[in-house]
């Protein structure tokens, strides 16, 4: 599905884990080929090419299925 969406930036920063405490995070931001633009959170210890492909892949599906309603 990756050749529906592109990578547009991303950013490191802080999110509140389950635990309450602060997790470094990097934000990723893409567009799909028509024209969405959306961000994905990914915990740093987890960010690798492979998470960020699955969690944007999992995002773009959802926006396609709202658009073809």
């Amino acid at each position: 599905m990756a050749d529906q969406w592109h990578v547009t930036g991303q950013r490191e920063t802080t999110a509140i884990g389950p635990d309450g405490r602060f997790v470094p995070s990097v934000i990723v931001s893409f567009k799909t080929d028509k024209n969405y633009s959306g961000t994905v959170s990914l915990p740093e210890a987890s960010f690798t090419p492979e998470a960020v492909k699955a969690a944007i892949d999992e995002k773009v599906a959802t926006y396609h299925a709202v658009h073809d309603l």
